[in-house]
């Protein structure tokens, strides 16, 4: 029995240091539908014109520059200035899916 135990103690060991089916996904890791990069289809809100295809980050600095104030997705007190659609249909075939506001 002593050579068993010994064995048994030695692969337990290995799975101990290696850990690899042990670990959990890091909340570091980015989530495929969260994705820094999307690019959007923008329409602005008034007369719902095509107003270009670009990212969110790069959409709310254009308007920064045009209307001189913070823009961003909160919409407490502020008002609807875009729309990002994940695609170009028009007419809307689906909500949009991210909604800019401008507080003046």
């Amino acid at each position: 029995m002593k050579p068993l135990s010994i064995g048994l103690f030695g692969f337990l060991l290995v799975l101990v240091f290696s850990g690899a089916s042990l670990r959990k996904p890091t909340p570091a890791d980015p989530a495929p539908a969260k994705a820094k990069g999307a690019y959007y289809y923008w329409y602005t809100v008034p007369d719902d014109s095509f107003n270009d295809l670009t990212t969110t980050p790069n959409e709310e600095n254009e308007l920064f520059w045009e209307y001189d104030v913070i823009v961003d997705q909160n919409s407490a007190g502020g008002t609807l200035l875009m729309r990002g659609y994940i695609n170009n249909a028009y007419p809307h075939n689906m909500p949009a899916s991210i909604y800019l506001y401008g507080h003046f």
